[in-house]
């Protein structure tokens, strides 16, 4: 029969150490007479299958094993090896190198083989266009320190594709393994190789799977389909994932944890259910040049301890943040392009510290959010056209946001609530559609300067019980308010500039208290400074020139303290006290102004000490007038100064002409300027 016939062909290749055709055959027939060959022998398998009752062992150094007809399509041409009931792998290459070509390998369905082929030791083997179903167990074992090259091989139904571990580092390319229970390609323990242009796909766990201490290089495969992860990696490995392509139905695009220090560049993840990538516990590498976009929850996720670093990739249209850091994570993100994600660029929440430079985040919900102490800092980033606040800070969150470019959002740029702090220095902030700045509940940020220029509705606007520091900082060419401060606030601001606004300057009402100080308030199209409400400020040593109105209105019940402002300039009076206001004013000085300098038809304010010249003389010497209680002395002195345009005989009765004409003038009320600011109020 034909394993009669088998037989024959065997003994007469063993003979002449040639070439010889082996029909079907027995397990110990096979392993026997296969291992008496010489080196580099080789062997054909006729069509059939070729039924093994055990494992068998090679050790023939060189024998090439090829079948008949490898490129055929139909089961009964093809050379097929199957386990019968056989516990072990199928074959095992214990060392030697071979070839094999264009074999089917299958376990039972009954009793699972470890694996279809095992191949170890210092083996260097060659297998190509093979077929391996492992059923419930493995496709292909590698182990030891072998190298063996596969190619153009499928590898199906199996519990694990391709399982390299110890030392191996083989060369996998072009393959395609699918329909896997665990994994396609699962590395471990000291292992390396190459595994490039593979098809990997529909995994229960993972396409990939990488832990111990391996490094192989991942280049150019296609993921798609696994019930976990495309890509999982743990313990301490270092692997390379390159130019790999992940998409279809999977959780996470690419996981990584415990102290997993991978290379990840070039790749494209695309609509993960979860996130494209996901850090977590020590986990660290390298992600450059990525583009992950779709997920279902954050692109990037980085969380308990992570330490990463992501340079250039492009992060996009996830329906969550696009990069999310929990817990006391941390990394560095520098040069990406982060957009289109439905809740934030990047989110920041709980003690995390990461680094974020020269990022681009644009048309996302918020562009940057942080919150509940996370800190952190932000630096030389683009945030432009987001559709919330460009940059939020809530909920204790301590950011050091610098230099940054904030501009063109659909509503705020710059937003702190809720007990959030933190130091914003050496940013622009500009063109952004509600206000540029928006300070409220208890936030505490340190403002410093920064240019906040041209937004439509108003430049910076305090609210609730916030208590925020504005030093040094040019607010420019606001279409409403350059400053308002409402509610509770209590603000300091010092040596700002504050100018060209559409509307006012500076507008303080309600309840709200601050100090201002050494600020310039200049060119306003309304009044330079409005108080109203029942605020009482504290404003010294300010420059307050140019205004449209009045240099400076005080109204309704306020208070407060203004003393030693240089007011002038102003196209109405200097100062308008009206209503109920009880301010005290005091050692200002007055230049200037078209229309008066104090003008007071308010009942409880007291003005003392104040340097008033509206006018100038002749000879360029201003015409000087005081309050109603100089004494006489002063008022004498200050006579003297009129001679020259008033002559004389006015000058000798100029203290009692002085006291007449005391600058407590009578207001227009036509002129009194509206209490609207204009703002949007967000809530």
């Amino acid at each position: 029969g034909g394993a009669e016939r088998g037989r024959g062909k065997l003994e007469m290749a063993h003979r002449s150490g040639q070439m010889l055709c082996l029909s079907p055959a027995s397990s110990r027939e096979l392993e026997e007479s296969l291992n008496a060959l010489p080196p580099n022998s080789t062997v054909t398998l006729s069509p059939g299958d070729y039924k093994l009752e055990r494992a068998i062992t090679l050790h023939a150094q060189g024998l090439t094993l090829r079948a008949q007809n490898p490129a055929a399509r139909e089961q009964s041409s093809r050379s097929r090896i199957l386990g019968k009931e056989v516990g072990g792998p199928l074959i095992t290459v214990a060392g030697a190198s071979m070839s094999m070509h264009g074999i089917d390998f299958e376990g039972s369905p009954n009793v699972s083989p470890s694996a279809c082929l095992r191949i170890e030791g210092e083996s260097a083997s060659r297998l190509s266009s093979c077929t391996f179903t492992g059923h419930t167990g493995k496709g292909i074992e590698i182990a030891g320190s072998a190298r063996p090259v596969i190619e153009d091989c499928e590898v199906k139904n199996c519990s694990i594709g391709i399982h390299v571990t110890q030392k191996a580092a083989p060369e996998v390319r072009r393959c395609k393994v699918a329909n896997v229970s665990a994994s396609c390609i699962r590395v471990e323990e000291q292992t390396a190789g190459v595994y490039e242009e593979n098809s990997l796909e529909s995994a229960f766990k993972a396409c990939i799977w990488a832990g111990g201490e391996s490094t192989g290089v991942f280049r150019k495969n296609t993921l798609k389909d696994a019930d976990g992860c495309g890509i999982m990696l743990g313990e301490v490995t270092k692997v390379h994932i390159l130019e790999c392509t992940i998409g279809g139905q999977f959780i996470n695009g690419i996981q990584i944890g415990d102290q997993a220090d991978p290379v990840v560049k070039y790749n494209t993840i695309n609509e993960s259910q979860g996130s494209g990538i996901v850090l977590y516990n020590q986990a660290a590498g390298l992600f450059a040049h990525n583009s992950i976009s779709g997920s279902k929850l954050a692109c990037v996720g980085v969380r308990d301890h992570a330490e990463p670093i992501f340079n250039h990739n492009v992060i996009s249209n996830g329906q969550g943040c696009g990069v999310l850091l929990l817990g006391e994570s941390a990394g560095i993100y520098e040069g990406n392009n982060i957009h289109r994600n439905s809740c934030a660029g990047i989110h920041t929440k709980g003690k995390t510290t990461g680094l974020f430079d020269g990022n681009t985040l644009t048309a996302n919900g918020c562009g940057v959010w942080v919150q509940d102490e996370s800190a952190g800092a932000f630096q030389n980033n683009l945030i432009s056209a987001n559709f919330n606040a460009g940059f939020a800070a809530i909920h204790t969150s301590n950011p050091k946001v610098h230099s940054n470019k904030i501009m063109d959002g659909k509503h705020v740029g710059v937003l702190l609530q809720n007990f959030a702090t933190g130091e914003y220095l050496h940013n622009v902030i500009s063109h952004n559609h509600a206000t540029d700045i928006l300070l409220e509940g208890q936030c505490n940020g340190y403002f410093a300067e920064n240019t906040i220029i041209d937004s439509v509705g108003g430049g910076v606007l305090f609210r609730g019980d916030s208590k925020c520091t504005l030093v040094r900082n040019r607010i420019d060419g606001h279409r409403k308010a350059n400053v308002a401060v409402l509610d509770m606030a209590s603000p300091v601001l010092e040596d700002n500039v504050i100018q060209n606004g559409g509307g006012r300057g500076l507008v303080i009402i309600d309840h709200a208290r601050g100090v201002y100080h050494g600020n310039t308030v200049k060119a306003h199209a309304s009044a330079g400074v409005f108080i109203g409400g029942d605020a009482e400020p504290e404003l010294s040593g300010n420059t307050i020139s140019d205004s449209g109105t009045h240099g400076l209105v005080v109204d309704d019940q306020a208070k407060g303290n203004i003393n030693e402002n240089y007011i002038h300039h102003n196209k109405n009076a200097a100062v308008s006290l009206q209503g109920s206001a009880r301010p005290v004013v005091e050692r200002n000085v007055v230049r200037h102004n078209q229309h008066g300098g104090i003008v007071n038809s308010a009942q409880g304010a007291s003005l003392r000490d104040n340097d008033v010249r509206a006018h100038e003389t002749a000879n360029n010497s201003p015409a000087r007038e005081g309050d109603s209680d100089d004494d006489d002395e002063s008022c004498t002195e200050r006579a003297k100064e009129l001679t020259s345009r008033i002559g004389a005989a006015l000058a000798v009765g100029g203290c009692s002409l002085l006291r007449k004409k005391s600058f407590v003038l009578v207001k227009n009320p036509s002129q009194s300027p509206s209490h609207s600011i204009g703002y949007f109020r967000c809530s």
